[in-house]
């Protein structure tokens, strides 16, 4: 079954930079204007990636025409498989980052490092959710450890060993706090903002953030964690 990447977005340099991109993969690729023709070539058979440009899907309606194009793309395409991208830094778009899931944010640039980073975001998204693996994104020396948290209250705990291990590998304090903080916000949101219920709604958003609670087999979170010349969670 060929495999497709889909781009939402009216500007030709997003369109000329993902097909290139989406070629290199082995991907076919069409760019669209709107949701609706979107919406038309998607099938729940077929593998897709699917861009959105944040400022294509406000369009004159801003952050409710954004949720309802992503609400409407998750009917035929994983989470994990929508990506993102703006001019914006994810930071500014945290009404975004606390309400709908993705698989990845793009910050829109079109240089060589973008370029070979959003292969190998892709690559992974096309994957079978169970053969994700960090190893494919580290050194082959780098051997990936594997942690499971249980309970909201080992959030902080594993947090803290992860910016250890960075300051003990010889990292700068003010960096590995940076990547511990970052780990920190992707627990936050797994634990609280992502676990929706049968009717897609979050069932968690408005607990308190200090609240301890246990997670269900369902609910389970793997941190994986690997350390060497390079480093990565």
């Amino acid at each position: 079954m060929a495999a497709h990447c889909y781009l939402l977005s009216t500007k030709p340099e997003d369109e000329a930079f993902l097909h290139r991109v989406a070629e290199k993969v082995g991907l076919h690729f069409a760019r669209f204007d709107s949701i609706g023709p979107l919406e038309s070539a998607l099938t729940q058979e077929e593998l897709a990636i699917v861009f959105v440009n944040l400022e294509t899907a406000a369009g004159t309606s801003g952050t409710t025409a954004i949720k309802n194009t992503i609400l409407r793309l998750r009917k035929n395409v994983e989470t994990r498989r929508i990506f993102l991208l703006s001019d914006k830094e994810l930071s500014e778009q945290s009404d975004l980052a606390e309400n709908l899931g993705f698989g990845a944010y793009w910050q829109r640039r079109y240089d060589p490092p973008t370029e070979m980073l959003l292969e190998r975001f892709i690559q992974a998204a096309l994957l079978p959710e169970s053969a994700i693996d960090l190893k494919d994104y580290l050194p082959v020396e780098v051997k990936p450890a594997r942690a499971y948290l249980l309970s909201s209250d080992q959030r902080y705990p594993l947090t803290q060993a992860i910016e250890n291990v960075l300051i003990k590998k010889g990292l700068v304090d003010r960096v590995a706090q940076s990547v511990s903080a970052a780990v920190d916000e992707l627990l936050m949101n797994a634990l609280f903002d992502a676990p929706r219920g049968p009717d897609h709604q979050p069932y968690r958003a408005q607990t308190s953030r200090s609240e301890s609670f246990f997670l269900n087999e369902r609910e389970a979170i793997c941190v994986e964690t690997g350390f060497g010349d390079g480093f990565g969670v």
